[in-house]
């Protein structure tokens, strides 16, 4: 490995301790408040406010770097044979998935977690024929096992507007949607109906343009802003497939950012919300360090 290389993996790994001694930080202060009723962090609950409850806590949000910070703990798991040097990885991992159930409480991340891991999973291998097969089975034998303890189908049924603890969210969110497409189709779709506040009261229910996920920035922006919105995942899909084929060094890393961050903005975490903005840079840095590669091998 040259310098540059080296300088590269050190200045990862330390975005990635970064990134999990922030959650490891805000677990203290949510469990310090939620179980001991001291807040130490104030600040952190005042981002969504004290109502912001599930579970009968008050919940903390991650940090635009938990999609970085779980490809990497996930592709050094996939690579690493060393089960004394897995076992801090799964550790890792297993940390980060409690944290997205318990304190942020968010389903969607959960399962954006599970496929990215599968997407991972596929790719990094040897062989993705047998990387898929052998997906398939596992996950096979997952779901028969879960489905039988109705675990599937509990968790599943959070999503419906019929969920009793989580339907009326799920109902204000499927009428919020409707609500801000028809403001945009009454405004201009090319150009949207323009910046607003986040959350807008409709009589006694107030509704956040950030459960919207990506579709915020359709309705925002209009058409035009929606595909400049896109592009950096359009380029990014391209350039990861072909760094993957071409087997480069970052091409595994670059599709899994892609992908997890498109999954998220597709449900409700945007890249674009004030609050993950900040990985952009990084999935864009990614983008032109693949594609250079790409270019250098297509010159060689």
């Amino acid at each position: 490995m040259n310098s540059n290389n080296e300088t590269k993996e050190s200045f990862i790994k330390g975005i990635v301790l970064l990134g999990l001694g922030a959650l490891i930080f805000r677990f203290g202060g949510w469990f310090i408040y939620n179980y001991l009723g001291y807040n130490l962090v104030p600040g952190y609950f005042d981002v969504m406010g004290y109502n912001w409850i599930r579970n009968g806590n008050v919940r903390i949000g991650g940090t635009f770097l938990d999609g970085f910070v779980f490809i990497y703990l996930s592709l050094q798991l996939l690579k690493d044979r060393n089960l004394k040097v897995a076992s801090k990885y799964i550790a890792c991992l297993v940390f980060m998935v409690i944290y997205s159930y318990f304190v942020y409480g968010s389903r969607s991340q959960l399962l954006c977690y599970i496929c990215t891991f599968a997407i991972l999973y596929v790719v990094k291998g040897e062989n993705i024929k047998s990387g898929v097969l052998n997906l398939v089975l596992i996950l096979g034998g997952l779901i028969v096992i879960l489905y039988t303890t109705s675990t599937v189908q509990n968790f599943l049924a959070t999503f419906s507007v019929d969920d009793k603890m989580y339907g009326a969210g799920t109902l204000v969110r499927v009428n919020g949607q409707k609500l801000y497409q028809q403001q945009w189709l009454e405004s201009s779709k090319l150009f949207g109906f323009g910046i607003t506040e986040d959350g807008n009261y409709i009589g006694l229910t107030k509704y956040y343009l950030s459960d919207l996920g990506i579709l915020r920035n359709l309705y925002q922006y209009g058409v035009i802003g929606f595909i400049i919105c896109i592009i950096p995942f359009i380029d990014g899909i391209i350039t990861a497939i072909v760094g993957v084929l071409k087997k480069k060094q970052y091409g595994v890393l670059l599709l899994g950012l892609v992908m997890y961050t498109l999954m998220t903005s597709i449900a409700s975490q945007n890249v674009y919300d004030y609050s993950r903005i900040m990985i952009l840079p990084f999935l864009l840095a990614f983008i032109g360090i693949v594609f250079r590669e790409n270019k250098l091998r297509r010159m060689s």
